[in-house]
């Protein structure tokens, strides 16, 4: 009698343990869908489940300030005729994988959405009458696209284009002669969180900020093509909302009421008195100002100092090159060398970690790179109402000041990239400041002015697309009080991916839905079962 009460008692414990086992997993699966429970773990390859820092805070946002977002897709169908040939299998395959990358990447801003974020895949074989709908509203006519809507304003993003970069090759028409082969076309980027996160910020925001360019100093272009021109910077201001105007103080004695703010990029000569009043009592108003200057090796005297500008506002521009030892791969043991024209490049090793602007960077462990550059420095005595920042961007440890001591053929001083060997290295190479923010006191209650300073060539053509784009677009966003719209854009993305046929994904679903708790039932009915026979 007492074995088999204690074998009752041992069943029913065993299911009593099955039961809170289920509860428990049931209770994790339904604490794990909360936003705030919710973590995301990803370990594919490619981390193609995974989202970035800027994109998570972006939609903590979204559901704190109570917005609503909705991503609505129609996928074009994607189907192989006949007599399809390799190419067209490959852009098959292609189209297809754009597509799987979508879908996945829309899960991950609804699993860190919550209830703020919506995702609808319309499907064009099924929902006819919904697509249409939904086509008409939009007027679009082509399938494959994205809908990102904020509330009630919404913006279309195509998948193939928006999302993607894809290098198609040539076609059958201009293929060149004696190639037998078609080029297959390459994805060379997936853009798609760049894309969407940048539609959602762009949403967020109203009204086209004006930018006013200052000229009249002998200061860089900003329309043509070359390399030193700022036309690519000022064809994204526009692409993102900005209207570009120019202004000449000369002739206009002030800025603009409707100025967000103004920028001068590497004037050559210096500035009047009136004109540095025009823009101190400007800044003085909340105000906001980009000053960018470089160090010009002849003539001299198109190095300005700006030193009535910055009497008023409390900096200093020094006339010499900024130089940095250049890394030797032959002498680890050394900091670095010099005699060479790379030392003009200064890596800029150190940026504001809180800072608007450069915050996004630091956590993307993304750090500009500037040439030609001329140290920033804080007056010796800041007059009332400025506060002087030069956090914002720093040189290496291994800088030093060239000063131009070697005479050409002309008489001009000019410099020989070699660092004084008569002057002890801790007091010869120091971090130098290449950018810095200076903030003034204003008469608009909560609208402070700022002035940014950068030094060098920092966001001409040459270095914008490739290098600093991120960091020119967050100063004049921040400056114009557009901060959502601050955050890191490029994102390097190589799609690799894992594919599971439809047998194999229900196969995992069984296995994770039955296969799992009906095992450790066994396993415990095995435990039992062996106990009951001691």
């Amino acid at each position: 009698m007492a074995v088999r009460l204690r074998r009752v008692a041992g069943w029913s414990g065993l299911l009593l343990a099955a039961a809170l086992g289920a509860a428990i997993a049931v209770m994790a699966v339904v604490l794990a869908t909360r936003p705030g429970l919710r973590k995301v773990i990803d370990l594919s390859p490619a981390k193609r489940f995974t989202i970035t820092d800027d994109t998570i805070e972006l939609l903590d946002e979204l559901r704190k300030a109570g917005h609503t977002l909705e991503l609505h897709t129609v996928y074009e169908p994607l189907g192989l005729p006949e007599n399809a040939t390799e190419r067209d299998r490959y852009i098959y395959a292609l189209r297809s994988s754009l597509q799987d990358l979508t879908t996945d990447l829309l899960r991950q801003y609804a699993a860190h959405g919550g209830e703020a974020v919506k995702v609808v895949h319309h499907d064009l074989r099924l929902h006819i009458d919904r697509v249409r709908e939904l086509t008409r509203a939009l007027d679009q006519r082509m399938a494959n696209f994205v809908l990102v809507k904020v509330d009630q304003r919404n913006k279309v993003l195509s998948v193939d284009f928006d999302l993607a970069q894809i290098d198609f090759g040539q076609s059958q028409a201009t293929r060149l002669p004696g190639q037998s082969r078609e080029p297959k076309p390459i994805l060379q980027d997936y853009k798609g969180e760049e894309a969407i996160s940048s539609a959602i910020k762009s949403l967020l925001v109203e009204g086209r900020p004006k930018l006013y360019v200052l000229e009249g100093y002998r200061e860089a272009d900003i329309s043509s093509s070359t390399s030193v021109s700022y036309s690519s910077l000022m064809h994204a201001l526009e692409r993102e909302g900005f209207q570009i105007a120019r202004l000449n103080l000369t002739e206009s004695r002030v800025v603009p009421d409707d100025a967000a703010c103004v920028a001068l990029f590497e004037p050559g000569s210096e500035m009047p008195d009136a004109h540095a009043d025009a823009l101190v009592d400007y800044l003085r108003k909340g105000g906001r100002m980009f000053l960018g200057v470089v160090y010009v090796h002849a003539p001299m005297s198109w190095n300005p100092t700006f030193a009535n500008l910055g009497q008023r506002l409390g900096f200093e521009l020094g006339e010499d090159l900024v130089c940095h030892l250049v890394h030797d791969p032959a002498r680890p043991d050394r900091p670095g060398r010099d005699g060479t024209e790379f030392v003009e490049v200064l890596p800029v090793a150190s940026l504001n970690p809180v800072h608007p602007v450069t915050r996004p960077l630091v956590r993307a462990g993304r750090f500009p790179t500037v040439r030609l550059a001329r140290e920033i420095r804080r007056a010796a005595q800041l007059p009332d109402g400025i506060a002087f920042d030069p956090s914002l961007m720093r040189s290496g440890r291994y800088a030093w000041i060239e000063h131009r001591t070697v005479r050409g053929e002309g008489g001009e001083p000019v410099v020989d990239w070699i660092a004084p060997r008569d002057v002890a290295p801790e007091q010869l190479f120091a971090s130098r400041c290449v950018g810095a923010v200076i903030d003034v006191a204003s008469s608009v209650e909560g609208r402070p002015g700022h002035l940014v300073i950068v030094s060098g060539h920092a966001f001409n053509n040459h270095v914008f697309e490739t290098v600093n784009g991120d960091l020119a677009l967050n100063i004049f966003q921040w400056m114009a009080e557009r901060k959502a719209l601050v955050g890191v854009r490029g994102t390097r993305y190589q799609p690799r991916e894992l594919k599971l046929v439809g047998q194999q994904v229900e196969r995992v679903q069984w296995l994770l839905i039955g296969g799992v708790p009906i095992s450790l039932f066994v396993l415990g009915a095995l435990v039992q079962w062996r106990r009951s026979r001691i």
